[in-house]
């Protein structure tokens, strides 16, 4: 049986796009290893499920005879994935694993097989990319694009501010990894806790920040603005003071400690003991607010900007970051499907896809249809 999508990883966000895309209407197969993670996908949401790992060959041809793949893999085997579907000659793929590796790499590879592949297709990169996209294809010269956008506790009392919505290794790694920006047209990695401040967000109060490394496909595919291109992290105000306190004595450091005749990773260990304090604190909040200016194609000064203000879903028990990130990836596969002589053969970000009129305007109709509050508006300003 050949299906519309098959997911390939049925963890919090591969389960969640399966979801959006069988309420969409769409014939879904979910390719998932792990026993109970399946029973939830089939007793729960009634879902089909083939039990393999994404390397095995018997996917093989699942993968192929589908019309499009959905990668919601773990960043460590997410190239890999993306690498076999690609040598596999799946002609359309959508992925939103946070992989290290450039995925931009497999551009000739996807081209040469006549493939599409939208890497980074979440909330952000993902989301953001999408919005940036759109913005310099209606301006004449970028100045400025700041992209602000954190994962929060819905309950600003919870430890740190934070929920357990994700990897909490992951998360701390945030705060000692160098970031990628563009500094006056060039790429500079910034220590992330030295580079931060404090933003007022419209209509939403007084935020910290810090820089985050989530440029990534932007970085290469769009022409560098004139001033400043960045990611930021938000966060509740006080936060950042402590992470500094937290690095300064080295519970952020990635190295052994010797205790008696064991030795631990204090960086693991770090992430265990905030892993169980945040396990009180499910409930997220998603917020992202983007701000970028600069001059349009009659020569005035403008200002685009979007807000994103998105709750944990207590009617479907699904988090603010699954939602967002989920729905960004399940509208991508859709628009493959419904939209595919519209793009372009390759591995690229959403940045592309929203620098076409029609294939954003489809986006972001698809991301408001799924619930997701968009609040997009531009502004010109006087000379």
């Amino acid at each position: 049986m050949a299906y519309d999508v098959v997911v390939a990883g049925g963890g919090r966000i591969g389960s969640t796009t399966a979801i959006f895309l069988s309420d969409m209407g769409f014939n879904v197969l979910v390719i998932e290893d792990n026993p109970s993670r399946i029973r939830v996908l089939r007793e729960r949401y009634g879902l089909d499920v083939f039990k393999a790992d994404i390397f095995s060959n018997s996917v093989d041809d699942m993968l192929r005879s589908s019309n499009v793949v959905a990668l919601a893999l773990p960043g460590s085997i997410g190239f890999s994935g993306l690498e076999k579907t690609l040598r596999l000659g799946v002609k359309n793929i959508v992925d939103v694993s946070y992989m290290a590796e450039d995925p931009l790499v497999l551009n000739d590879t996807a081209r040469n097989k006549g493939s599409i592949a939208i890497v980074d297709a979440g909330l952000a990169p993902g989301l953001s990319n999408l919005f940036v996209g759109h913005s310099y294809s209606m301006l004449n010269i970028v100045e400025d694009v700041l992209i602000y956008v954190g994962g929060l506790s819905k309950d600003p009392r919870c430890p740190l501010g934070l929920a357990a919505t994700w990897n909490i290794r992951d998360l701390l790694e945030e705060y000692i990894r160098p970031a990628r920006i563009i500094i006056n047209g060039e790429i500079k990695a910034v220590d992330p806790l030295e580079y931060s401040g404090r933003i007022s967000i419209p209509g939403k109060g007084s935020y910290e920040y810090f820089a985050s490394d989530g440029l990534r496909t932007m970085l290469k595919s769009l022409k560098p603005p004139r001033n400043t291109m960045a990611e930021f992290t938000l966060r509740y105000p006080g936060h950042i003071e402590k992470m500094k306190t937290l690095r300064e004595l080295g519970f952020l450091s990635s190295i052994g400690l010797r205790i008696g005749k064991c030795e631990y990773d204090i960086l693991e260990f770090t992430a265990q003991v905030l892993g169980l304090k945040l396990s009180e604190c499910s409930k997220d909040r998603v917020l992202m607010y983007i701000n970028i200016s600069g001059i349009d194609k009659d020569g005035k000064p403008c200002i685009h900007e979007l807000v994103l203000d998105e709750y944990y879903d207590d009617s479907r028990n699904i988090t603010a970051m699954s939602k967002t990130t989920s729905g960004v990836q399940a509208c991508t596969v859709k628009l493959l499907i419904e939209n595919r002589e519209e793009l372009d053969k390759g591995v690229y970000g959403l940045e592309i896809v929203g620098l076409k009129d029609k294939t954003y305007k489809y986006m972001v109709e698809c991301i408001r249809d799924l619930g997701i509050n968009l609040y997009i508006w531009r502004k010109v300003l006087e000379n």
